[in-house]
């Protein structure tokens, strides 16, 4: 992990968490973690138990995070057992009322819950080597057959006759084997009618249970991309269904997929792009279905004849990727729709309007930092990257938040101007994209690549005279260091006598116009220290037992103390007071002396005169010092995820450490000896 460090003036915040917004006051709590959000995921797919009017269960599938569960209609959520997972598909049988049965399709196989979504089991046999499910659906008849299909991204349709234990090919006549969405007839005992849509192949149907299929596309293009299908409630009597597709739009058939005829009415380009299609459990009536789309969500109450923006109170242009009405939707017109980076929202008023319920939804995937504003005191700011989610800013010290257009896709690390209350400069990092720079506090962005030879930035740090010398570095995974001493305008490499290419950390010193020291930690290697502005690099591992440094810390006063510190795999933490010549071993009260390892380094920025210093380990919360490491004591009450991953303190009249850990909720732990009137709001992450 990277983190970025701004030295010279108040050392502030640096962290990784996940993201989404909340209400929640941010900074509360003596003596123990508790938590704030903010809140949020990418959401994959959704689903509302049959049984909600008297089990109010609603489960979200998301990306990376695996399945979180409501069982309050979504006002708070709790994650499953499939953590880690990139869930796309969730489904049940029509007897979940007495069989609890609920199947979630991965990226990485098929699980099954037995108990209403709260754990979860593999069961995979048949389907081959790292299958990748996209689709299931279950048969109305399961309660008698158990009988469910999924469908896969390249091997086409598999069957079980046994509830999913075990699985067959189920794929004859299907010439386009990436299957996207299933389909089964209401009235498949007496039709035994299942339909496929698939990636380049269009609609498929099987009118034998899946024993063989045929295509079913007259009136669709050639090799539509089928992305959604939903057949209505009464088509035994209507036949009708209708297909979602990524470049054309709504599609509806009246004779059972025989023939095809486009719904689009008056749908915008961007809701031509279809995510998500579902129909009102009372559509024979009502004749409504929703649309998800790159443009948000869409309605139709004639059928798709013509259709109406339904996107009041959403965030603007957020991909909707799945939508999931309530059984009682024409009682309570309640529906729920899953979004890309901004978790779950709800309606209550038949899609009239909508608010975010992400209480405690913590799955947002990799959030890469959070950093504070030098003026933090002042302006509260802060800002998060995460992974595909771009960068959020909040103007309130973390209790809500708004994502920023334009930012880097996977930004990794962010480096703030010491001049930011006049000059507003901000820098990102990407991995995959360089470097990115805004000069009006984040509101815009440019790249900024210009003799970059790696576009994958994992750390950076600036100069603490960067109003003066306009100095910027950035660590990259694969490709060393890379120099500007232009504000980003142009980039040089910067890597002689450096022995890694892959940069974990970079720490600059407080005084750099003056001793040209910056310090880089290495994934394979060790650290390596330059005394020349970058001129050169040298080893600075005499000491060190472990040479996978994840993180440094250098002392405020460092042109006096020479004191630094690294947090390693597998070694714990070393000191130094020489300036990296020489290493120790400090881990005195650190769980496993020699197979701890630690992710994550701060000191306190009065540490000349209080000695302390904090430390976050990858698996046991954080410790913190306050005799400059000697010994060591575990500030964890509270804290159940202690996967911690990143730290930084404020110098704010309170004193904030913001820590970031794996998953995606906030927390804050105010301790009142160490440093007066400290505050602590724990911020959850996953570690690259």
């Amino acid at each position: 992990m990277a983190k970025i460090r701004l030295l010279g003036t108040a050392a502030l915040l640096v962290a990784l968490l996940g993201v989404g917004s909340s209400g929640t006051a941010a900074l509360s709590g003596v003596g123990v973690w508790t938590t704030t959000g903010p809140f949020g995921a990418q959401v994959q797919a959704l689903w509302v138990a049959p049984t909600f009017a008297s089990d109010p269960i609603v489960l979200a599938g998301t990306w990376e995070a695996g399945v979180f569960r409501s069982t309050n209609r979504g006002q708070t959520w709790e994650p499953g057992s499939l953590t880690d997972h990139s869930i796309v598909a969730l489904a049940a049988p029509p007897n979940f009322a007495v069989s609890s049965l609920v199947f979630a399709g991965a990226t990485d196989g098929f699980f099954i819950s037995a108990n209403k979504g709260r754990t979860w089991s593999a069961a995979n046999a048949g389907l081959g080597a790292s299958p990748r499910i996209q689709a299931i659906a279950a048969t109305p008849t399961f309660a008698a057959d158990n009988t469910v299909f999924v469908g896969t991204f390249a091997t086409g349709v598999f069957k079980s006759v046994n509830g999913g234990m075990a699985w067959d090919p189920s794929s004859v006549g299907l010439t386009s084997l990436s299957v996207q969405a299933l389909a089964v007839s209401p009235d498949y005992a007496q039709d035994r009618t299942v339909f496929a849509g698939t990636f380049s192949g269009g609609v498929f149907v099987s009118r034998d249970g899946g024993d063989s299929w045929v295509a079913a596309n007259v009136g669709l293009a050639l090799g539509e991309d089928v992305r959604a299908l939903a057949v209505s409630p009464a088509f035994a009597d209507d036949r009708t269904l209708f297909a979602g597709t990524f470049n054309h739009g709504v599609f509806r058939s009246t004779d059972g997929g025989a023939t095809w005829h486009e719904r689009n009415g008056n749908l915008p380009a961007a809701g031509l792009q279809v995510l998500a299609l579902a129909l009102s459990p009372n559509f024979a009536a009502d004749q409504t279905l929703f649309l998800g789309s790159p443009g948000g969500v869409f309605k139709s109450t004639d059928g798709g004849a013509t259709w109406a923006d339904a996107n009041q109170g959403l965030i603007p242009f957020v991909p909707v990727r799945a939508i999931a009405l309530s059984p009682n939707f024409a009682a309570d017109g309640r529906l729920y729709i899953g979004t890309d980076k901004g978790g779950v929202w709800m309606s209550t008023d038949a899609g009239v309007t909508w608010q975010p319920v992400n209480e405690l939804l913590t799955g947002l995937g990799t959030a890469n930092f959070v950093q504070a504003s030098p003026e933090f005191a002042t302006d509260r700011l802060v800002f998060v990257g995460t992974a595909g989610g771009g960068i959020y800013k909040s103007t309130d010290r973390g209790v809500t938040w708004e994502r920023l257009i334009n930012t880097p896709p996977t930004p990794a690390a962010m480096a703030i101007s010491p001049e930011f209350r006049t000059d507003r400069v901000i820098y990102a990092g990407s991995l995959g994209s360089g470097v990115y720079k805004s000069t009006d506090a984040g509101r815009t962005w440019a790249r900024v690549n210009s003799g970059l030879g790696s576009l994958r930035v994992s750390a950076l740090a600036i100069s603490p005279y960067f109003g003066v010398d306009r100095t910027l570095y950035a660590g990259t995974d694969g490709g060393g260091v890379y120099k500007t001493t232009d504000g980003g305008n142009q980039w040089k490499a910067v890597n002689t006598g450096l022995e890694s290419s892959r940069i974990m950390d970079l720490a600059i010193s407080p005084f750099y116009f003056s001793d040209s020291t910056v310090f880089a930690a290495t994934y394979d290697n060790g650290v390596f220290v330059t005394t020349n502005a970058g001129g050169s690099w040298s080893p600075a591992n005499r000491g060190l037992i472990s040479l996978r440094v994840n993180a440094l810390a250098i002392s405020p006063q460092f042109n006096t103390d020479k004191t630094m510190y690294a947090g390693s795999s597998w070694g714990g933490i070393f000191r130094s007071t020489d300036g990296g010549q020489t290493w120790a071993q400090f881990n005195n009260g650190l769980p496993g002396t020699y197979v701890v390892t630690v992710c994550a380094l701060e000191m306190s920025p009065t540490f000349l005169t209080d000695q302390t210093l904090f430390a976050g380990t990858c698996s046991d919360g954080v410790y913190m010092s306050r005799d400059a490491g000697q010994s060591w004591t575990a500030l964890n009450d509270g804290l159940w995820n202690r996967q911690v991953r990143s730290l930084s303190f404020g110098a704010t009249a309170e004193g904030i450490l913001f820590a970031g850990t794996t998953g995606g909720m906030a927390w804050t732990r105010e301790l009142g000896s160490a440093v007066e009137r400290t505050h602590f709001l724990y911020l959850p992450l996953a570690f690259r």
